[in-house]
């Protein structure tokens, strides 16, 4: 139950289960491990220490000091699939847009984002709480479609990229231009993709970025904005909370991005020729608008009274400067 610290799982201590299993995930940050822990905690006990039929687990509730302990049965693990994306109004004068990965397979976000400005406007909701606690990113783009009703003035999420030549790149850079101008050869006359054309695999080419321009939006938002971020936000979901603050667009809530804001991006598709595996691996370093981890203005962490008690710290937060 929410407040009930688990001490043990057959035996093994929580420090050491967290300590162990933390290894199983990437990250630049103790904290980023021990999220993505979290998403994962059922993977990562079987694979770290194999099913089982029952678990005993020792379980201590909050400012107490009597241990309790409990056997229950081991259940296959479901997992859990996130919205993408979604709104709801709080109040009268909030809305909170929790988006939890830069992609949009159905191709619905254009119509999901009018949809929710409109419904900003119409209501006359002063403020916007965009939620990227849980995002670990995905394409900037969707990132420069949210800016577009917050800002008219151009911009840009980062300012360089720089990439090491390969087939696989040029592939998957070129799959990125629509469709039906791909039977051109785009490739020798695209200021971004010409020069990965013009070198030899194996290179590297840096590409300076221009700032973009807005698509302009008769649903602009003009009213007060909040972003959450935490140790989950990375990739994508540290670039555009660093643009909002660069840009003064809004105000930063929450503890510190788990992804850091330059990072290693562009990320393809390799088979390795031995095995004939196939691996996700970046084939660039994408420069945004800070070198490390994205601050908040204010940081507000998730208390244990407030979990305990179904309670969402860093929203009532927000309210509180909403107020």
């Amino acid at each position: 139950l929410p407040g009930m610290e688990i001490l043990s799982i057959n035996g093994v201590s929580s420090s050491t289960l967290k300590n162990t299993l933390k290894l199983f995930f990437s990250g630049s940050t103790n904290d980023q491990k021990i999220f993505y822990l979290q998403e994962h905690f059922a993977n990562a006990l079987y694979i770290g220490y194999g099913a089982a039929d029952s678990f005993s687990l020792e379980l201590q509730k909050s400012g107490s000091k009597e241990i309790k302990t409990f056997v229950v049965q081991g259940q296959i693990a479901e997992n859990k699939k996130l919205e993408p994306f979604y709104y709801e109004i709080v109040d009268n004068n909030t809305m909170v847009f929790t988006y939890n990965l830069f992609k949009d397979s159905g191709n619905t976000f254009k119509v999901f984002l009018n949809d929710m400005f409109r419904t900003i406007q119409e209501k006359s909701i002063k403020n916007l709480v965009i939620d990227l606690r849980k995002n670990k990113g995905g394409d900037t783009y969707f990132g420069d479609m949210i800016l577009s009703y917050l800002t008219e003035t151009p911009f840009y999420q980062y300012s360089r990229i720089d990439v090491l030549v390969s087939k696989e790149a040029r592939k998957a850079f070129i799959s990125e231009a629509p469709g039906f101008i791909r039977w051109f050869p785009i490739q020798y006359i695209h200021p971004m993709l010409k020069p990965l054309w013009g070198k030899a695999p194996g290179n590297i080419v840096s590409m300076s970025m221009e700032e973009r321009i807005p698509q302009k939006s008769e649903f602009q938002f003009s009213g007060d904005l909040f972003v959450i971020i935490g140790s989950g936000s990375m990739s994508s979901a540290t670039m555009l909370p660093s643009t909002i603050k660069k840009y003064n667009l809004g105000t930063l809530v929450g503890e510190e991005t788990g992804g850091k804001d330059t990072m290693y991006g562009n990320v393809t598709n390799y088979r390795l020729p031995n095995t004939g595996l196939e691996i996700e691996m970046p084939c660039g370093v994408v420069y945004g608008n800070t070198i490390g981890r994205v601050e908040p203005d204010y940081k507000v962490k998730q208390s244990v009274s407030d979990l305990e008690a179904e309670k969402d710290t860093v929203l009532e937060y927000i309210e509180e400067l909403c107020l």
